[in-house]
């Protein structure tokens, strides 16, 4: 079959949505399906508030396109399966894309051009992992989006929480395909009750609801119970800009990297607010790390209070170092929900997700 996958940017960093509708493409290319990947250079009329250097960044591969130039893709942080076409566009107008069987989204904005494309273009669907876009986005905007979600197009959500908005909203067609992780990248080497594991690792992300101020909050906590006797270590495609002595912090790593931190690791951190899934969640659990986690919606697709990981509220620090706290002095119960997180991460495979979504489009296809 013959797929259009749109992007709505250039993603120069890894970015958890991105990183699976990648992965979506890649592995249907592998399985003999045509690909296209467009990526538009003009941002969406809603984009109102991006910032100067987003904006920039846009508009020179604009201009980059209008002299000529159809490029290979700008990320280089995922490779690409060779047969896949990535080229880049104004934006997602009928003339400007391939026909196809199937055309994809991945976001609301791109969704609002599947409604008005011509029929060669392809049956347009959604693969939706923005609980937390909605979640923080305005008034306006989640009117927009709720309109998006009635339409007629095929949503397929990818976790739990994602399904439950698609359908309180009111979306007619929806079909649940979770996310899944590559068990060839993440899995363990270094068994869960090794000495060696005894680092205590989290994401960094800027957003202020990605709960980075939350997490320095916790280390000074921690820090100040026991100053000598604990490794700290994040990640994430920018510094911070606050970054205490005791805190490791590792740059735009590889996830053959992230692989290796994290089977260094007892205890892996996600003080999120706002989860879609939580793809380094359950990559540090396919690692053998004990999770905690702030609840932020995603992480109960994978996450089940004191049987897989410790859940605990958004925006509470003191909770988090007593849950840090509370695995640090109670190794069994670390080792506990290490092991019994191994057969709920095998769940979340590949295999069975591309599997899926092929017998989705098939009865699309005949339908």
């Amino acid at each position: 079959m013959k797929l259009t996958f749109l992007m709505n940017g250039v993603s120069l960093h890894p970015v958890g949505g991105v990183k699976i509708m990648l992965e979506f493409a890649n592995r249907l290319a592998e399985k003999g399906h045509e690909i296209n990947i467009l990526c538009a250079t003009v941002g969406h009329p809603y984009h109102k508030n991006t910032s100067l250097k987003y904006q920039l960044k846009r508009k020179g591969i604009y201009l980059l396109y209008q002299w000529g130039w159809k490029g290979g893709p700008l990320i280089r942080w995922f490779k690409l399966h060779p047969s896949i076409r990535y080229s880049y566009v104004p934006d997602f107008r009928s003339k400007y894309l391939p026909d196809a069987d199937f055309i994809i989204s991945s976001s609301w904005e791109e969704s609002l051009y599947l409604h008005r494309l011509s029929k060669s273009k392809g049956i347009g669907m959604q693969i939706m992992h923005e609980y937390e876009r909605f979640m923080l986005s305005s008034p306006e905007i989640k009117e927009i989006m709720t309109l998006n979600y009635q339409s007629e197009i095929r949503f397929v959500s990818t976790s739990l929480v994602n399904d439950e908005l698609l359908k309180s909203c009111g979306a007619k067609a929806v079909t649940y395909i979770p996310n899944a992780i590559d068990d060839q990248v993440f899995n363990i080497k270094e068994p869960i009750d090794s000495p060696l594991r005894c680092a205590i690792g989290f994401p960094y992300r800027f957003q202020p609801y990605k709960g980075y101020q939350d997490m320095l909050a916790t280390l000074d906590i921690l820090h100040k119970q026991i100053p000598n006797g604990l490794q700290f270590w994040c990640f994430g495609s920018h510094k911070p800009s606050r970054l205490p002595e005791y805190l490791s912090f590792y740059e735009s790593i590889s996830d053959t990297e992230l692989c290796s931190l994290m089977n260094q690791t007892s205890i892996f951190i996600n003080p999120s607010h706002f989860e879609g899934f939580g793809l380094p969640s359950i990559e540090a659990m396919a690692c053998g790390c004990a999770l905690i986690t702030a609840d932020n919606g995603g992480c109960r697709s994978f996450a089940m209070h004191e049987q897989t990981a410790l859940i605990v509220e958004p925006s509470q620090p003191k909770m988090l170092a007593q849950s840090i706290l509370r695995l640090i002095h109670d190794e069994r119960l670390r080792i506990t929900l290490a092991e019994k997180a191994q057969p709920v991460v095998k769940e979340f495979s590949w295999g069975k997700s591309i599997s899926e979504f092929e017998g989705l489009l098939n009865l699309m296809k005949a339908a």
